[in-house]
């Protein structure tokens, strides 16, 4: 067992798959037309963490992670064993867990499962204010709280979600992520004050610039 003072903070990433395709993120230049910027290639294969691989990763975040962030490249509730997973890690836990999701495919039964397994936070990432914006920078596949999948209104059915969420007085505490960029200037002073009179005491909103992927 490692040393509590060299734990480590682990990313795991259940899948790279995503069902968005936001414009400041190299999974888009995939699927573009448009000629990839020079160094900026994208080719990793898409799939989803085996069984197998997890439960060997779960054995070592047991031994040497202080924090475990269920993120990376992909959404990670795409992956079909996404609450089977996070209740494993849940039972064993001897850090902190992180989730991250764009919300899209938010249901009830997930929000369920973050409370009952403890989440330390939870990070929406929507990035607008507007619903033109949000089709611009947060483009894909949406599903409402019915399971239902929308093509209007995205927003609006997001909006939904995270109300639902903060209104629950036992949610995990949670964090609002604004990444600032040329596809949503001017949005984040009216997103914080949206969002503000919905937070709870534990809750907290970020806005930062776009990270280099380099």
């Amino acid at each position: 067992v490692v040393a509590p003072d060299q734990r480590l903070i682990v990313g795991l990433e259940f899948t790279n798959a995503c069902n968005f395709r936001c414009p400041i993120c190299p999974q888009s230049y995939r699927y573009s037309k448009q000629p990839q910027p020079a160094g900026a290639t994208y080719d990793r294969a898409i799939g989803n963490i085996s069984s197998a691989v997890f439960s060997r990763i779960a054995d070592e975040c047991e031994r040497v992670a202080k924090v475990v962030e269920l993120n990376f490249f992909g959404e990670q509730t795409l992956h079909p064993k996404y609450h089977d997973f996070l209740e494993i890690l849940a039972r064993r836990k001897s850090y902190q867990l992180v989730t991250n999701t764009n919300m899209s495919l938010m249901d009830e039964k997930t929000m369920r499962t973050w409370i009952k397994a403890g989440m330390n936070q939870v990070r929406l990432s929507i990035d607008a204010i507007d619903d033109d914006v949000f089709d611009i920078a947060r483009p894909g596949r949406v599903k409402d709280l019915q399971g239902n999948s929308i093509k209007k209104n995205r927003l609006e059915a997001i909006h939904e979600k995270m109300k639902l969420w903060f209104s629950m007085p036992d949610h995990s505490p949670t964090r609002l992520v604004f990444v600032e960029s040329q596809y949503n200037k001017g949005q984040s002073a009216r997103f914080m004050d949206y969002w503000q009179p919905y937070l709870g005491v534990r809750d907290e909103i970020i806005v930062k610039p776009v990270l280099s992927y380099g």
